[in-house]
């Protein structure tokens, strides 16, 4: 009986395998008339595209550096790194037109690897076929064609991986980042895959004496795709401090309780967005101190004004203690419209403006009295802030696909400068 079942799982395996080939097959015609190389695909013998399936460059995939990271996230990044590859395009130099990232890692560089390296005498279109692909395929300095391409699809790729660390670090958790490599796979034939090693550390947590009571913190850093773990700091002169100790960065910490009010205050945006745009401020700070030492510093989400991020200098570093939502009293803007509202601070809570909910949800917008007071109280910051996150909001936290997808876009078309 065990030997009927192996037969018929041999046998199963021999015609996915039949049908996978049959798939390539047909990938690689389309994919060279599609770039006008018909004429070579035909100079290509059924021997040649044998030995090209066998020696073809695989499917990208997602791998854990460390045995604890959960698997729903790896499960997750190879929906997202599969969708990526057939979504996004690069330039085919010299070709004038685009292919997709899977095209490019699983067919050009099969083909130009193929020809580069084969040698068969007995195949007489040979000589013109590497004569073609070969230039194709020399690396000699950053100007060659091999280079350009290489350094264009990993530049592409580069805003979902970046965004893929965001969307699954957290302040009090865990940073991820990631690293991309293309290896040599040994196995019974030496293949080339692109591998995406996604690395995750524990955030660092230290209790801070506040008020006699202690208080948990953690300190604040990102995962850098292709780069490592970076711990944001910030030196005392960048407010104004003077001294021989001020040009000295402080690491940075963030209380449980202003995480809970990022939460409670930018609800309806996933922690990953807000996690960068939290990065992203505090690694170009706009800081000003109040006369009692405070800290305001300003937090921006895809660089309009949210709110600020309240800290004091505690034990050496600087320790973000809670945040206050753009409209909160104790906010220049919120006194501002405290001013022309007579609005209290229960009463923002009653109306429900202390969080950004309501300017995805209410009417606000359709209010031309309401929305000049905005204006005049410089809280307009928040509606332009609508117009970046609104599809986001409205996606469960459940629909993880779309959420990574949706995310993903939005972080693309407004990236964090130059990380």
């Amino acid at each position: 009986m065990a030997k009927k079942k192996n037969s018929v799982q041999v046998q199963m395996q021999k015609q996915a395998t039949a049908e996978h080939r049959k798939q390539f097959m047909i990938r690689i015609k389309k994919f060279m008339i599609e770039i006008n190389l018909e004429s070579h695909y035909h100079l290509i013998s059924k021997s040649m595209f044998e030995d090209m399936y066998n020696f073809r460059i695989l499917s990208a995939k997602i791998v854990a550096a460390e045995s604890d990271i959960p698997p729903h996230i790896i499960k997750d990044g190879q929906f997202l790194l599969r969708r990526s590859m057939q979504d996004i395009k690069i330039p085919l130099i010299d070709f004038d037109t685009e292919i997709s990232l899977g095209d490019y890692y699983e067919l050009w560089l099969t083909l130009t690897t193929y020809f580069s390296l084969i040698e068969k005498e007995s195949e007489p279109n040979l000589p013109t076929l590497k004569a073609f692909f070969e230039p194709y395929f020399e690396i000699t300095d950053e100007t060659c064609f091999y280079y350009k391409m290489f350094n264009s699809a990993h530049l592409a790729l580069h805003p979902t991986l970046l965004g893929y660390n965001f969307l699954n670090s957290s302040f009090n958790t865990s940073y991820f980042w990631s690293m991309e490599e293309l290896i040599l796979q040994e196995n019974r034939i030496q293949r080339l895959q692109l591998i995406i090693t996604l690395h995750g550390k524990e955030v660092p947590q230290k209790q801070f004496v506040i008020d006699n009571n202690a208080r948990p913190a953690y300190r604040v850093g990102c995962g850098i795709a292709n780069k490592a773990l970076e711990w944001v700091q910030i030196a005392p002169s960048i407010w104004g401090e003077e001294g021989p100790f001020s040009s000295i960065p402080l690491d940075i910490y963030i209380q449980a309780h202003a995480i809970q009010r990022l939460k409670d205050r930018l609800d309806g945006i996933p922690e990953g967005l807000v996690h960068s745009n939290i990065f992203g401020s505090l690694r170009d700070p706009k800081i000003m101190q109040l006369p009692n030492g405070k800290l305001f510093i300003e937090c921006r989400l895809f660089e309009k004004k949210a709110g600020y991020l309240v800290a004091s200098v505690v034990e050496g570093v600087i320790l973000i203690r809670t945040f206050l939502f753009l409209t909160n009293n104790g906010t220049p803007e919120g006194e501002k419209l405290a001013k022309l509202t007579g609005l209290k601070k229960l009463d923002k809570s009653y109306l429900a403006i202390d969080k950004l909910s309501a300017f995805f949800a209410s009417d606000i917008r359709d209010n031309e009295k309401v929305m000049n007071i905005i204006r005049k109280a410089d809280c307009e910051s928040l509606l332009e802030l609508c117009e970046f996150v609104f599809e986001i909001s409205k996606i469960g936290s459940q629909q993880t696909g779309k959420l990574m997808e949706a995310y993903l876009q939005l972080f693309t078309e407004h990236p964090i400068d130059e990380i």
